[in-house]
């Protein structure tokens, strides 16, 4: 997807990608991939792929005892989910 310059498909394959790594415990690389998942889908307005990218990085802040930034993150997805 990323050879192919189609950003959708990338941003939905980093967030797959991100919440693999979250559920099999190597939250860095799961950070990697939301991390670069948030700047393709933000931009084009995907809203989906935001908050995806957003909830999972909430998720590992919050996992990491960053309540504050785990807020944020999770809060902002939140809206743009509903």
């Amino acid at each position: 997807a990323r050879a192919a310059g189609d950003d959708w498909r990338t941003t939905y394959s980093l967030n797959l990608l991100a919440a693999g790594r979250l559920q099999s415990g190597t939250p860095a690389l799961a950070r990697t991939a939301a991390t670069e998942a948030l700047p393709l889908a933000r931009p084009r307005g995907d809203r989906w792929g935001t908050a995806l990218a957003l909830a999972t990085l909430g998720n590992l802040s919050a996992a990491t005892g960053d309540l504050d930034d785990a807020e944020h993150d999770l809060s902002e997805s939140l809206v743009l989910q509903r």
